[in-house]
């Protein structure tokens, strides 16, 4: 009596080779797909372990946001009289 591979092909022919082909490839696809799950599980547990900030500590944030953006806003007026002034002396010069 054949077993297994040997009496797959031989009374299946090409269609037992393509069937054990296909079994092959699950296997591959299905040990590809542990790994995959395992990384997944892996990169959870290092995004669980990052802390988020607080209520406080974006509240700061945004203050600190908001104190940039005025000075942002004053150094951009100075930069515009800087340039006014030197416009009005190179015109005084001319």
């Amino acid at each position: 009596m054949r077993s297994g591979i040997v009496k797959l092909t031989s009374s299946l022919g090409q269609a037992g080779v393509d069937q054990i082909a296909l079994t092959g490839q699950i296997a591959g696809l299905t040990a590809e797909l542990t790994k995959l799950e395992s990384r997944r599980r892996l990169a959870e547990a290092d995004a669980a372990a990052i802390p988020f900030p607080g209520k406080p500590m974006i509240d700061q944030l945004r203050q600190a946001v908001g104190e940039l953006e005025t000075a942002v806003a004053r150094a951009t007026a100075v930069n515009d009289l800087i340039s006014k002034i030197t416009a009005a002396i190179e015109a005084w010069k001319a």
